[in-house]
């Protein structure tokens, strides 16, 4: 009778601990998926490290500075 109700309980942790994995599973797939939708949609509020629109290319017109091809150093 020990030995059964010894694999009774550790049965029941096996399942709460699957019952949690997925549980956070569920979470992070939920989260993930709504970061996305906000970064598509252009809604403030989405993942503050998400890359800008354009890549971080500079555009092409108004990206040189006057008189140099580079910023200039000023000692």
């Amino acid at each position: 009778m020990f030995d059964y109700e010894l694999h009774r309980i550790q049965q029941a942790e096996l399942l709460r601990e699957a019952a949690e994995r997925r549980l956070v599973r569920q979470v992070l797939t939920a989260r993930r998926s709504a970061r996305r939708a906000a970064r598509r949609s252009g809604r403030p509020g989405g993942d503050q490290d998400a890359p800008s629109p354009g890549g971080g290319r500079p555009t092409a017109s108004g990206t040189r500075r006057p008189g140099g091809s580079g910023p200039a150093h000023r000692a």
